[in-house]
């Protein structure tokens, strides 16, 4: 997968190695990739969230953000729409 090894070369190891110099950088890296997980995640409930879900193309695009969302347990997109 392309894209995900890139971010892996942009943002560097995550996984911690008992080292506390070491695992302060990694530490950091982990912040910046849940960070970015953490906007992606809000570009995705933002299209969960269209105003025009009677437009096929808007519509097919937010039940498949919809689901995507609800397979990874994330439930925030309910709680803005008021469901």
């Amino acid at each position: 997968m392309e894209i995900y090894d890139e971010v892996v070369k942009l943002v560097g190891p995550i996984n911690p190695i008992g080292n506390d110099v070491g695992d302060d950088e990694r530490f950091q890296n982990l912040a910046t990739l849940c960070d970015l997980i953490d906007d992606l995640l809000i570009d995705i409930e933002d299209i969960v969230m269209a105003k025009d879900v009677w437009k096929s193309a808007v519509k097919r695009s937010s039940d498949f953000a919809k689901e995507f969302l609800d397979s990874i347990g994330d439930e925030s997109w309910r709680i803005a729409d008021g469901r």
